[in-house]
């Protein structure tokens, strides 16, 4: 059995999927679509150039210090190249270990809530992460800017 660190926990299962939350870090391992949560998730939050063993390793969206209505678009753009990159990232590093069977189909941005009303400021991404096995895991990443 694959197990990975628990980042983010099921929280409840329904008929879209599984709604993940974050957790925290635990000596019970990850498995199965949890690893693949944590791994996009990761991804995302890594800001991209800051691994030295792997400059491309990360994402670019996430690293704005501040944001507004008008951003939005640029960010949803930047958002959109990171998970196709991570997507990208994840399917050659399951390729390389055959024993994964449950492998990543693909990751769908399904919506970005900001209220600029809200101090401090804080960016909301929805995700749903689909396996080849039609499994299915919702995840939402919080941001907090500046």
């Amino acid at each position: 059995m694959i197990s990975d660190i628990r980042l983010y926990t099921v929280d409840s299962v329904q008929d879209q999927g599984v709604q993940m939350k974050s957790a925290y870090l635990s000596s019970t391992p990850a498995t199965g679509l949890e690893i693949l949560g944590n791994k996009v998730v990761k991804f995302l939050k890594t800001t991209r150039g800051s691994d030295a063993m792997d400059p491309s390793y990360g994402g670019n969206a996430f690293s704005t210090p501040q944001i507004s209505q008008e951003y939005l678009p640029k960010f949803r753009m930047e958002l959109e190249n990171d998970i196709a990159r991570c997507t990208a990232y994840i399917k050659s590093s399951e390729f390389k270990h055959r024993s994964i069977l449950d492998r990543l189909a693909r990751i769908t941005l399904r919506r970005i809530d900001y209220d600029p009303a809200v101090r401090p400021t804080t960016i909301h991404i929805y995700l749903e992460i689909l396996t080849t096995y039609r499994n299915k895991a919702k995840v939402s990443v919080s941001h907090i800017m500046g």
